[in-house]
């Protein structure tokens, strides 16, 4: 097994997910009876996080192999341009930053938005204008009959807030 890129944020992951469960001990366990408790939810995604990371690697590891079945005479994969896959990069984070400050001023919502337009466009390239605002308009709305509606959680609303 090869230590590529991909290979390397796994592990990182995988370490970052035993650091916030360990982490997850310090959170009170008052509960009201028939409440599973606040640590329920951390560690839920956490070991969401954990269970995707693996999956991947063996989805990976087993594409590998098929490969090699394949086309023993070249074993690997292609290569990416390194170049794109910085650019991508360096957007994501980009969009990360003025998603996190845009949310006190535009709001959850309207950042959202904005945010999964553009990474849609821009990272995962897709070409479609209205599948691109149709998937956002899903997503977004799914995410505000979620925490809205089904648990009754406020999300900053920014300046609209005030209006």
């Amino acid at each position: 097994m090869k230590l590529n890129g991909e290979r390397c944020f796994s592990i990182f992951l995988l370490i970052v997910c035993v650091v916030f469960m360990v982490e997850t001990r310090n959170i009170s366990t008052f509960t009201l009876p028939g409440s599973p408790g606040a640590k329920v939810f951390p560690i839920a995604i956490i070991s969401l996080l954990a269970s995707l990371v693996i999956l991947n690697e063996i989805i990976t590891y087993w594409r590998s192999i098929l490969a090699k079945r394949r086309n023993p005479s070249s074993a690997e994969q292609p290569k990416s341009e390194p170049k794109q896959n910085l650019k991508k990069v360096v957007i994501s984070f980009i969009v990360l930053f003025f998603f996190v400050v845009g949310i006190n001023y535009l709001g959850f919502y309207v950042s959202t938005m904005i945010v999964v337009f553009i990474v849609l466009k821009l990272i995962f390239e897709l070409q479609s204008w209205i599948k691109t605002i149709i998937f956002t308009a899903l997503l977004t709305g799914a995410i505000y009959v979620i925490f809205a509606m089904l648990f009754n959680i406020r999300l900053p609303m920014g300046v609209m807030g005030l209006l």
